[in-house]
């Protein structure tokens, strides 16, 4: 079980990585249309956050 849970760990941490990479290429490819319309920072969060939950949650669902 711990090992289930320092698994689950990693996956999110790494979602996270990849949410925010992900994020920072699609505002900048946004910015090309409108170069005010997207903050770089609150996208990095909302994409880490949700690359985390989506990493977490599809490991999860791989291993059980």
């Amino acid at each position: 079980l711990s090992r289930l849970i320092s698994m689950t760990v990693v996956s999110a941490l790494l979602g996270f990585i990849v949410g925010g990479a992900f994020a920072i290429m699609l505002v900048s490819i946004l910015r090309r249309f409108r170069s005010e319309a997207f903050p770089t920072k609150p996208a990095i969060w909302i994409g880490g956050i949700v690359g985390a939950i989506a990493f977490s949650v599809i490991f999860v669902y791989l291993v059980l």
